[in-house]
């Protein structure tokens, strides 16, 4: 497709538009197959033809047309901004005069020109999608630029792993090798992977705006005390993950996929039982950025808003390799009802959009809700993995109550987690905020932390949702335990 306007008719111009997104490759690609026909290519970046006086930039079009017309080069427009009605007119015209004195003129472009701009070209329109590149070649593209700069992965690594995980351009694998390069020592011929991670996710860095706001990832799985069948299968979504190249491309599974690799993962229990841990502990493992998105904040009552906010955020994840985080998705993912009013049918379409975003998202997403039971059918079909956490049991409460403390507390040696765990209970999310408050008070009096200090804060926990006296029913169970 690109070697068809390297001979054209002179006296029928030809336009070749290179749509693709920032180091798709689209350079790399025209320049290769112009070398074919001994044919070097002249670049020249419409940012800064743009900001040029009217006659400065008539008198740089002569010059690129002069050095074009003497060594049959080819003219590539580079950097088109993303948003071109600004700059309408300036486009219009340069275009215009370009294709007054070239046969053939090259444009590069994101998504392709507007229909207003299109009407400036002359002669034959060709426009040529740049794909984003397979598995398989991205796998290749990181063997080759880390072999270009003197870098071998690890023995033993696997880099289908790494190709499973990171969405990566050409443009965008070879910058993360060339910063990892210049952030080893002199003389190191191996690659450092926690290095190379660091720079792909800072080179895949989304700007969400207020749409949504990155979360730390401090907790591993020790941290999370779930039950087992809940810990299987939030391992077997990190699984998805990692082997998703071997299944989708080895094994030949993306054939049969319509949307690709994505997963979407829906964590549901009572509030305070781990869902916002359960989703940093699969962050941490998979070493990926992951952002919370409220839905409440992002639905909006005027028709049609959310669904642009949604798309808003969506189109900023893209080839972001985070994990969206989706708290509170009661406010929009509540089971569709049959439509009775128009509001009904409002809402039907804002929850089908968000369904129909997640299953095109290559990347992970996670639904935290407190309530499963009005999620229909079509929507638990849809999601990958739908994971219960429930109320701990007390046994689950005995261990949760021995984590709430770090070593260097100074908790006193009368404090029995089983005694705690049988007197109350409680969610994980509360057991730690008692703890926490316990060596407050403690401090306060400068003390060791006891149960006095752990009854005060009981009450005050509790008391937020309306449990009164969980204090004296704490004091009598510890009392009956001493007898």
């Amino acid at each position: 497709a690109l070697s068809a306007g390297f001979y054209s008719d002179a006296d029928e111009p030809f336009v070749m538009e290179l749509c693709g997104e920032t180091g798709s490759g689209r350079r790399f690609l025209l320049t290769h197959a112009a070398d074919g026909y001994a044919r070097r290519v002249l670049c020249a970046d419409a940012a800064s033809l743009l900001v040029l006086s009217d006659r400065e930039r008539r008198e740089l079009c002569r010059d690129l047309i002069l050095k074009c017309t003497l060594y049959g080069w080819l003219l590539y427009i580079r950097q088109i901004p993303a948003d071109t009605a600004p700059f309408e007119q300036e486009l219009y015209d340069l275009f215009g005069r370009l294709q007054d004195g070239i046969d053939v003129l090259c444009i590069a472009s994101e998504k392709g020109l507007p229909k207003t701009l299109s009407s400036a070209l002359r002669g034959h329109h060709k426009k040529i999608v740049v794909p984003y590149p397979s598995e398989d070649t991205q796998l290749r593209l990181w063997e080759t630029f880390a072999g270009d700069v003197g870098l071998a992965f690890p023995e033993g690594y696997s880099l289908t792993a790494l190709v499973s995980k990171y969405t990566m351009n050409p443009g965008r694998i070879a910058e993360a090798v060339n910063n990892t390069k210049m952030l080893l020592e002199e003389g190191t011929s191996t690659l450092d992977i926690g290095i190379l991670e660091e720079q792909i996710r800072r080179l895949s860095a989304a700007d969400f705006g207020d749409n949504a706001t990155r979360l730390s990832s401090p907790f591993v799985w020790e941290d999370l005390v779930v039950p087992d069948a809940s810990r299987h299968l939030l391992t077997l979504a990190c699984d998805r993950v990692r082997y998703s190249m071997t299944v989708n491309g080895t094994y030949g599974f993306g054939k049969k996929l319509p949307y690709g690799r994505g997963v979407a993962i829906v964590l549901y229990g009572p509030p305070g039982t781990g869902k916002t841990m359960a989703a940093q502990v699969i962050a941490k493992e998979l070493n990926l950025d992951i952002f919370r998105v409220d839905l409440s904040q992002v639905s909006s009552k005027y028709i049609g808003e959310t669904e642009k906010n949604l798309g808003a955020i969506f189109d900023a994840a893209k080839n972001s390799n985070a994990i969206l985080f989706f708290d509170e998705a009661d406010s929009l993912f509540s089971k569709r009802t049959e439509i009775s009013s128009s509001n009904d049918k409002y809402a039907n379409a804002e929850t089908s959009y968000l369904l129909q975003k997640i299953e095109e998202y290559a990347g992970v997403s996670i639904l935290a809700t407190n309530n499963m039971k009005n999620f229909d059918a079509a929507f638990k079909r849809r999601m990958t993995f739908v994971i219960p956490l429930e109320a701990p049991d007390e046994d689950t409460r005995r261990m949760l109550w021995e984590k709430a403390y770090p070593a260097e507390a100074p908790l006193d040696d009368m404090v029995d987690a089983k005694v705690l765990a049988g007197a109350l209970s409680l969610t994980g999310a509360q057991i730690k905020a008692i703890a926490t408050e316990s060596a407050y008070i403690a401090a306060a009096k400068g003390t060791r932390i006891d149960y006095e200090a752990i009854i005060e804060a009981a009450d005050m926990e509790c008391a937020k949702t309306g449990t009164l006296r969980a204090g004296e029913t704490l004091r009598s169970a510890i009392l009956g335990a001493s007898y």
